[in-house]
């Protein structure tokens, strides 16, 4: 895949219980959201239930400059990359 094909931009989408809540869409094909499904992040147009696009914001856990993208509706997985693909890990 092209580099300039894999940039997307954050969305703030507000806070829920005090957790800053943010979506990705694609900066070429701003149609295409990063959402989960079946336990792997895909690209994919923003059909869906809302809470598969929408991923909270945390503090890493190895140090201040880090963070973690955790899923709003499944609480104890995150999104990570992992040769060259998107995944949700298990916490």
């Amino acid at each position: 895949m092209l580099r300039s094909l894999a940039v997307f931009n954050a969305l703030n989408l507000g806070v829920a219980r005090g957790i800053p809540v943010i979506q990705f869409w694609s900066v070429n094909f701003p149609d295409l959201f990063i959402r989960h499904r079946n336990f792997q992040g895909v690209t994919a147009q923003g059909d869906g239930p809302a809470t598969d696009f929408a991923f909270h914001l945390v503090p890493g856990l190895s140090g201040p400059n880090g963070v973690f993208f955790r899923s709003v509706n499944f609480p104890d997985h995150f999104l990570r990359h992992r040769d060259a693909a998107r995944g949700r890990a298990g916490a």
